[in-house]
């Protein structure tokens, strides 16, 4: 009983995916708990192959952050990721809800240093 128990919340912990709808939050405190159940049957897993197991169950609109963490080889604890992931969130879905206007992608859009850095050029020459 034991042993197919945990063989049934193993398969769960790396079947579970998040949807985007899904609250980061919510998804990561789901896989928190599988993860607990898991050691307390037994199961050690370092904090790296569970950052690996949680990323693997994100949907692609966080790639870009996961790339970001993988790249800087950040060091956190799941309750630190968490809240990196919740901000990140936070951007992604301000992005998706058109708060971001596309045309800011455009070449017409300059930031603001290169404007005031021409504006200044223009002025110097006359």
């Amino acid at each position: 009983m034991h042993d197919h128990y945990h063989k049934w919340v193993f398969r769960k912990f790396i079947n579970t995916k998040m949807s985007e709808e899904t609250p980061v939050r919510d998804h990561i405190l789901i896989m928190m708990g599988l993860f607990n159940v898991l050691d307390t049957l037994g199961s050690k897993m370092d904090d790296e192959f569970k950052e690996d197991v949680i990323f693997a169950s994100f949907p692609p609109s966080f790639s870009q952050f996961i790339m970001t963490f993988n790249m800087k080889k950040m060091k956190t604890t799941l309750p630190e990721l968490m809240n990196q992931l919740t901000v990140a969130e936070g951007i992604i879905k301000g992005h998706k809800s058109g708060s971001i206007n596309v045309a800011e992608g455009s070449s017409g859009f300059k930031p603001k240093g290169r404007n005031s850095k021409k504006k200044g050029k223009k002025t110097s020459g006359t």
